[in-house]
């Protein structure tokens, strides 16, 4: 087993969550939108603003398959682990994307599948299923666009991305 592949991810899972807190740019793909909340302690709320992050690393599936295999059951555990008790992550939304092999229909219908599976395992670890978000979309966002064994593999994938709460002007 190649433990780098596996650590890697967690490392930049790790270091994501950790620049969350500083003044890291937003995930480019949501605009954030104003909030206000109340910070323990303070009667007065506090203004924040909500913004996407995406999470470095994913899940990848056998072709056609939705199941988890073992190491991307312990990245999810860890990454369970990070976001748990953070009361500046919202929500999380679970991305599922396939290679391009088949009809767009079967692929979407997959994609949104594969999404699901993962978001019934995070259940399962203890996340809120209120807190998650399923997103399906298909072959449309491919990593890899050749035609190789190895491209097929990386366009099968689950993504995440977080919505958090950030004070206004940090």
């Amino acid at each position: 087993m190649n433990v780098s592949r596996f650590f890697t991810p967690l490392a930049l899972l790790a270091a994501s969550l950790l620049a969350a807190c500083g003044s890291s740019e937003p995930c480019p793909a949501q605009a954030p939108c104003p909030a206000c909340t109340t910070t323990a302690g303070s009667e007065a709320p506090t203004a924040t603003v909500e913004e996407w992050w995406h999470l470095p690393g994913s899940i990848h599936f056998a072709t056609g398959g939705t199941d988890v295999d073992v190491r991307s059951r312990m990245f999810l555990e860890e990454a369970v682990r990070m976001v748990q008790g953070r009361d500046d992550v919202v929500r999380v939304r679970i991305e599922g994307h396939t290679d391009e092999r088949g009809n767009d229909g079967d692929n979407l219908a997959l994609s949104e599948q594969r999404a699901r599976s993962v978001a019934d395992i995070l259940v399962g670890m203890g996340v809120p299923r209120d807190r998650l978000e399923i997103v399906g979309y298909g072959s449309q966002q491919r990593l890899a666009t050749g035609n190789t064994p190895e491209d097929h593999a990386l366009n099968r994938r689950i993504e995440f991305s977080l919505l958090m709460l950030r004070p206004v002007g940090s």
